[in-house]
């Protein structure tokens, strides 16, 4: 096979499939530190890595001529195309080895026997369409809210709530925080399926290699399809096929608050450079940041025992009864983050109740601590 293709998406080609390989992880199997690649048509060609728990298939535009495959250590061929300048690399697969001239640089790899690497699994059922916009805000929104407890299985997980009403919703707590994010579907049925982090971050990724596809924008969507053991992702150029998670994920709606006895409206952008500042400063574990409303403002504190201290004032619409919190800074930053720009609202019944902020397409949930 003789290929020409587009450096840059080569590369990013090459990075997403190593990630769902052990390149990136070690591990003891060179065929699962490899990616093939060989010919998808003659329009384009494929590149696929797996680790047994993941697979992944990429597509990249190029002007192709001939057959054959090549099973070739991932980890390299990346660092080595990373380190390319021209804008086009040409490649050659013959003779059990690939060759990539790029400028005035060459490569030659051997391959590993094609014939060793795993078989695709097939995946059916009843298939969900997202926008691709969607699919990455929901993972960002909820990925750093995944507990990462080893015995925690349903919690290790993002939550895909899928509404017969159109409307998805993707879930995850680690028993401190709650984060929920709401997008748009199609689904003939109602489906919750449980989606393991790495692979949930792998979609993510994906979604942004995605955006270079010259689809047009009515296809820029991520079909999932899920059955028994297995869901698999279809967006442009690229699908990935991951093992679900198992477990039972609680009912995370008893613990959004139903009431509330105050609320601040205030700018994102403003809170979250406040509360990064407190952080840097809070001592220990964890990173204590005391909030309290008052009046046209939140105001903020943080200490370091005896050694420093720091407050910010945050301009905010307040309603209701006054309060204070406590709360776990780390968690304030990943939540203001995870909504971006424009406004939050908090809401709040007392110093010991949950606190929820809305904004951003999305609801967040912070236990207080008892300080």
């Amino acid at each position: 096979m003789r290929a020409t293709v587009d450096r840059n998406r080569f590369v990013g080609a090459v990075k997403l499939a190593c990630e769902g390989t052990l390149s990136t992880r070690g591990g003891d199997f060179p065929v699962l530190r490899s990616v093939l690649i060989g010919p998808r048509d003659e329009h384009s060609i494929s590149l696929c890595g797996t680790d047994l728990e993941m697979r992944v298939n990429v597509a990249v535009k190029a002007d192709v001529d001939g057959s054959g495959a090549a099973l070739l250590d991932g980890r390299r061929l990346l660092q080595y195309c990373s380190l390319l300048e021209a804008d086009s690399v040409d490649m050659e697969i013959e003779g059990g080895s690939a060759t990539f001239r790029c400028g005035t640089s060459e490569l030659r790899m051997q391959s590993l026997p094609v014939e060793e690497y795993p078989e695709s699994a097939t995946v059916t059922g009843d298939s969900i369409s997202i926008p691709l916009a969607d699919v990455e805000r929901l993972i960002k929104q909820t990925a750093f809210a995944v507990s990462h407890e080893p015995d925690r299985f349903s919690l290790s997980a993002i939550l895909l709530a899928c509404l017969y009403v159109g409307q998805v919703e993707a879930v995850a707590t680690n028993g401190h925080v709650l984060s929920i994010s709401y997008g748009k579907c199609k689904t003939i049925a109602e489906q919750k399926l449980l989606v393991p982090l790495p692979a949930a971050l792998l979609v993510q990724k994906a979604a942004r290699f995605s955006r270079g596809s010259d689809v047009e924008e009515r296809y820029r969507t991520c079909g999932i399809t899920p059955d028994e053991n297995s869901i698999k992702f279809e967006l442009p150029d690229v699908s990935i096929i991951a093992r679900r998670a198992t477990g039972s994920f609680p009912d995370y709606s008893k613990v959004i608050p139903k009431s509330r006895s105050g609320s601040a409206r205030f700018s994102c952008a403003d809170a979250l450079g406040a509360f990064q500042r407190l952080r840097v400063i809070a001592d220990g574990e964890p990173k204590l940041i005391r909030l309290e409303s008052n009046g046209e403002r939140i105001q903020a504190y943080a200490e370091a025992d005896s050694t420093a201290s720091c407050s910010e004032q945050i301009e905010a619409d307040i309603s209701g009864k006054d309060c204070r919190f406590a709360l776990n800074g780390d968690y304030l930053v990943d939540v203001l983050s995870a909504i971006g720009d424009g406004e939050v609202t908090m809401q709040w019944n007392g110093p010991e109740d949950a606190l929820l902020f809305n904004g951003g397409g999305m609801s967040a949930v912070i236990m207080p601590l008892r300080a």
